[in-house]
């Protein structure tokens, strides 16, 4: 499900897309290459997921663009520098997108100090959901979106409903219809967990649940306000 606020019809409107790991993401950017280019810039290279220390992006640097895409969390500065931008994210339940982080860091030698510490360890999946050393990782909704005003985000996709909500935004932004929709970066079938252990990593996630239903409530009020 999407909303969208106050979008302007532009060709290459400026987009900025705050890619959640394990989101549906890679599948994402597949898409904006395809619309955007040489003017999309993608951002993997800095550490975000290790130790957040997130430094200063080279805003002047960048001007270039029209779109930016990655692991990078949302923050003010983006809005300072591209005010009428269209900022993304897509969002996913937190038991299944950590599951999925989990199998992926289980299949892919990564690099990072969360991978190493995975491959060190490797923890049981109750572990990984519920020590703070594995954070980020288990706070990822938290690490991207707490230092950004959730009512900037003009655009909100769920992972559940990717190829629904992808088509309904290629429509707003005047794309071109989009033939074949990617999927890239799929884990295997999500596995199943007992219900006590369950219990124990929903209740980790708490704060991730407090910020996901706002996210899922802001897409209902836009729905319910016949933005869609």
């Amino acid at each position: 499900m999407i909303f969208l606020k106050n979008l302007k019809q532009k060709k290459k409107q400026r987009l900025v897309s705050f890619h959640i790991p394990k989101t549906a993401g890679t599948s994402f950017s597949e898409i904006l290459s395809d619309q955007y280019g040489k003017y999309l810039y993608k951002i993997y290279e800095q550490p975000l997921l290790d130790d957040c220390k997130y430094g200063q992006i080279p805003f002047d640097d960048l001007i270039q663009y029209r779109a930016f895409h990655g692991h990078f969390p949302a923050r003010t500065q983006w809005l300072e520098a591209f005010p009428d931008a269209v900022f993304i994210t897509w969002i996913r339940d937190p038991l299944e997108r950590l599951k999925s982080h989990y199998t992926f860091l289980q299949r892919i030698p990564v690099k990072g100090k969360i991978a190493q510490l995975f491959q060190k360890n490797q923890p049981s999946f109750l572990a990984f959901a519920t020590e703070s050393i594995y954070q980020p990782a288990n706070a990822i909704y938290q690490t991207y979106l707490d230092n950004f005003p959730l009512n900037r985000l003009t655009f909100i996709g769920q992972t559940e409903h990717f190829d629904r909500d992808i088509k309904r935004f290629a429509k707003i932004m005047d794309w071109p219809e989009i033939p074949e929709i990617p999927k890239r970066n799929r884990a295997p079938k999500s596995f199943s967990i007992d219900s006590e252990t369950e219990f124990k990593v929903v209740a980790a996630l708490k704060a991730e649940y407090e910020l996901y239903f706002k996210l899922i409530q802001i897409i209902k009020n836009y729905h319910d306000t016949a933005w869609l």
